[in-house]
């Protein structure tokens, strides 16, 4: 019996705990299966597709975009943001999905549902799309983006045409919001007040410049990276392996084990 084939894309891909994830996820549920990561550079995505055999692959940055236009579908998520982090093989093509949407919600509705009625997210790109589509899924209808560059903001209103969004200049001091939500890799010159109390950094890699080093001193509620990575990875394994959705928790626990057990 073949065994079957996953694994982790995007550039860049040597920090990725992805692989710790699935196929700790695989042992415990005892799946026949090996999940890797491979650097695949922006463009490159379809000629790696065509070349080598894969039952389904996350997709991380630079690629999201690309791995949803090149799908023969989607889903409800990954329609609405155009992006998406997983695609699964099925007979007729490749199947995108957006499971990032998922573990924002995840996030969002466990530790901060009570905190998103004046949420900030720093960032336009992939990653800010998935949070703003979660926090629209979680009732709210304002929203403001930071972001260097306002013509992506301004895309995002035209994306997001039943959110009230309203572009802030880049680092402008931010003050009297309850959930700073940053979707970038680190945000140099952004001043925060005491006012800000809780935050999502997505990032996860090791910068003394991540906005959850730089706030840890005040923020007392900081959810980092690796939270969203095994939220949204959990959610990959029941796509990618066609698991009962009632093990999604079970899942969670066992990625929280290996990340702790790698430390």
């Amino acid at each position: 019996m073949l065994t079957r084939k996953f694994a982790v894309l995007g550039s860049p891909i040597s920090h990725s705990k992805s692989p710790l994830l699935h196929n700790a996820a695989y042992a415990y549920l005892g799946l026949d299966g090996t999940y890797s990561k491979l650097q695949v550079e922006k463009g490159q995505l379809q000629d790696f597709l065509h070349e080598y055999t894969f039952d389904a692959v996350s997709i991380t940055m630079p690629l999201k975009e690309e791995a949803y236009r090149l799908a023969a579908s989607a889903d409800a998520n990954a329609t609405a943001t155009k992006v998406a982090n997983t695609l699964v093989r099925r007979t007729d093509g490749w199947s995108a999905h957006n499971t990032d949407v998922l573990g924002f919600k995840e996030i969002l509705s466990r530790t901060f549902s009570s905190h998103l009625e004046r949420t900030v997210v720093l960032g336009a790109g992939s990653t800010a799309k998935s949070a703003l589509l979660a926090l629209e899924q979680m009732g709210v209808t304002e929203i403001f983006v930071m972001a260097r560059n306002p013509d992506a903001v301004a895309d995002l209103q035209g994306i997001f045409t039943s959110l009230k969004i309203t572009c802030l200049a880049w680092a402008r001091p931010l003050s009297g919001f309850s959930l700073v939500v940053s979707a970038v890799p680190t945000a140099p010159g952004i001043a925060f007040d005491s006012t800000i109390e809780n935050l999502i950094d997505v990032t996860y890699q090791d910068s003394t410049d991540r906005l959850c080093h730089r706030l840890m001193a005040t923020a007392p509620t900081i959810v980092e990276g690796l939270d969203l990575l095994v939220f949204q990875a959990a959610h990959q394994v029941i796509l990618m392996r066609d698991i009962d959705a009632s093990r999604y928790d079970e899942i969670v626990a066992v990625m929280f084990k290996a990340l702790s057990s790698s430390n």
